[in-house]
């Protein structure tokens, strides 16, 4: 638990299910296939705190000097 007392574990969880529900939804209407869904949830927490990506989950660095 931080210091704000919220179990970092569980705000990760809540944020899984969110990503999962509107993925779902998502595959419901028509915006993505199931594959697509599939791959995006076998990339992990892109973004979650300490997942990969840049600070606070923004983008790194760029290709091309970006």
């Amino acid at each position: 638990i931080d210091e704000s007392g919220v179990d970092p574990q569980t705000v990760r969880d809540a944020m899984d299910a969110a990503r999962d529900a509107a993925l779902d939804q998502a595959v419901a209407d028509g915006k993505l296939t199931q594959e697509q869904a599939d791959q995006i949830r076998e990339r992990g927490p892109q973004g979650h705190p300490g997942g990969p990506g840049g600070p606070q989950g923004r983008p790194g660095p760029q290709r091309g000097g970006q």
